[in-house]
């Protein structure tokens, strides 16, 4: 390889780093954010579900706030799965322009997710970021429709309901951008 065809790798290579790094670092608050924020309007609501005088004025407003607030975790979630899929795609790049230029790097050379399983191996369900994920995103889902249906004899199975959905959606969904990236990758070889 020239020293020019180098130095235009190593360019692309930093900026594959500073992409993958903006990009695990937005998905990081965003994944930190939406539990806090979620939390402090539930215990916003907390008092009001408990004072009998307060519940009665917010009772018509809790299907309102319980959905929206589901929607718009559901869009944050839309938008962790495309942000999982862009690290994803930055990771396979990084190890490609790793082996090229012939450097240990953080690409190649990462912790694996593999260490700790903590269920069946054929769930695949393993400790990682994306575990993280879709327990927060599948909780707050829950939480939130929850919310919605506050006074509702069957609201609680619903929620866990929701929460045991979205966990298996977006397990499947993992798995495929997983499977769709080696496939990817194998296609570039």
């Amino acid at each position: 390889m020239s020293e020019e065809a180098r130095e235009v790798k190593i360019a692309v290579y930093q900026e594959v780093c500073r992409s993958y790094h903006a990009v695990d670092d937005f998905r990081a608050k965003l994944l930190g954010f939406l539990p806090l924020a979620s939390g402090g309007i539930f215990l916003l609501l907390g008092d009001t579900l408990v004072d009998p005088a307060k519940k009665i004025a917010v009772q018509q407003y809790l299907g309102a706030i319980g959905i929206f607030g589901f929607m718009i975790t559901l869009g944050l979630l839309a938008y962790e799965i495309r942000g999982t899929q862009r690290c994803a795609a930055l990771l396979k790049l990084g190890r490609r322009l790793e082996d090229s230029l012939g450097v240990i790097g953080q690409f190649k050379y990462r912790p694996s997710d593999i260490g700790l399983k903590i269920a069946p191996s054929f769930l695949g369900i393993r400790l990682s970021v994306t575990l993280a994920s879709r327990i927060i995103y599948s909780s707050t889902l829950a939480a939130w429709l929850f919310v919605a249906l506050i006074g509702k004899p069957f609201g609680w199975w619903v929620a866990i309901g929701v929460f045991l959905f979205f966990f298996i959606i977006s397990q499947t969904i993992y798995f495929v951008i997983g499977h769709g990236l080696d496939a990817l990758d194998d296609k570039y070889q």
